[in-house]
């Protein structure tokens, strides 16, 4: 009786150290690959000047981590620093291989405050969180 129930006790504990370890019930394939983050490069300050320019040009990092999978990055523009439907004025899906997008001056409003962000879009709809860069505009 105690043999069968040692036996009993050692099976369950190696069924919890192979669950644990993802050998059993494996995690799903998005949680196990997180998608990172994209690093916005430029504007990255508070204030912006843009006397003389005809675009601002917005630049960010290329990811080599997993490029082939890559469908799009999702580039969001706000008024404000508030990132939320009623502030977004412009909206694009990036091609994958494309690491900055210009939009024109005229868009932005002197001494008016705005936030970009931006996220990776993998296959299976993996996506990264957001990053984000609030600055003002100065004309």
């Amino acid at each position: 009786m105690k043999k069968a129930a040692l036996i009993t006790g050692a099976l369950i504990f190696l069924a919890s150290v192979a669950s644990a370890r993802g050998a059993i019930y494996p995690a799903p394939r998005a949680a196990r690959e997180e998608v990172p983050q994209p690093v916005l490069i430029t504007p990255n300050s508070d204030t912006v000047n843009l006397f003389g320019l005809k675009e601002l040009v917005f630049k960010w990092s290329r990811h080599e981590k997993a490029r082939p999978f890559r469908r799009y990055y999702d580039f969001r523009l706000y008024k404000g620093r508030v990132t939320l439907e009623s502030t977004l004025i412009f909206k694009k899906q990036v091609p994958p291989n494309q690491w900055e997008l210009s939009l024109p001056v005229n868009m932005f409003e002197n001494n008016q405050a705005y936030t970009w962000t931006m996220r990776q879009v993998y296959d299976e709809g993996r996506k990264s969180r957001f990053s984000y860069q609030a600055f003002t505009v100065t004309k």
